[in-house]
């Protein structure tokens, strides 16, 4: 399964960090794709913890001009694996660690992160 992840009131960024958590006894790691940043890309993925369910990234723009996108736009696809039995579910979620939420704009303001998790279930 493929989850989008989009944006809403990006304006004027210049980087962002942050970690996904799912449960790894369901859900598997599979690849990050269709990115919709400059220099946004699979790089850009710390996959070392990958096997216990986290994931981090961080992006800052290489040309250090300030990026906005539409309400709605993709940053990217998260695909994963299911590897637990039919019924199962897990939340998959945006985490403030180990890589802390951190979203800065032009004037190196830090903004909130509001967020939304996903749930997949396993059929």
């Amino acid at each position: 399964i493929c989850l989008p992840f989009e944006v809403s009131n990006f304006k004027n960024m210049l980087g962002f960090q942050y970690t996904i958590r799912f449960d790894s006894t369901k859900l598997q790691y599979k690849e990050v794709k269709n990115f919709g940043l400059p220099g946004y890309g699979p790089p850009d993925f710390g996959t070392r913890f990958e096997s216990r369910g986290v994931l981090s990234s961080l992006w800052s723009d290489p040309s250090l001009e300030p990026r906005t996108l539409e309400d709605g736009s993709k940053l990217f696809d998260l695909c994963l694996t299911a590897i637990g039995d039919a019924g199962d579910e897990s939340v998959v979620r945006l985490s403030n660690g180990p890589t802390p939420f951190e979203f800065i704009d032009q004037g190196m303001t830090r903004y909130r992160l509001r967020y939304a998790n996903g749930l997949v279930k396993i059929e």
